[in-house]
């Protein structure tokens, strides 16, 4: 009788345990993810003045309507949009506010 007394205390450690340590993948597994995601920024393009375009390539024009609630949202969806369009610079050529919000164009560069 002590003997199951035993294995059953047993195994409801070993559950806990089991339990513990699925939580701890779990929470790694989030980390690394939320990790990865935050690390994405460095990936974007940047921003550059009139004067620097000379210095790069073109290799495009985007645009983006007019949807954004403030400037800064539609300077970051350019600078999304740069990146995933492989530039390593972009040049906000025209920048606009109108009834629905904000829009911008933008000229995007590389390396020479």
């Amino acid at each position: 009788m002590v003997k199951k007394q035993r294995t059953a205390a047993h195994l409801k450690i070993n559950n806990h345990i089991v339990r513990k340590e699925n939580m701890f993948k779990k929470i790694m597994l989030t980390t690394a993810v939320i990790t990865s995601v935050i690390s994405l920024p460095s990936f974007a393009a940047t921003e550059i003045s009139w004067d620097e375009t000379s210095k790069y390539v073109h290799v495009g024009d985007i645009s983006v309507g007019g949807k954004y609630f403030s400037p800064d949202d539609a300077k970051s969806n350019i600078n999304m949009k740069a990146a995933e369009a492989g530039a390593d610079y972009y040049y906000v050529s025209r920048f606009t506010r109108g009834n629905t919000g904000f829009g911008a164009n933008a000229v995007l560069y590389k390396e020479k």
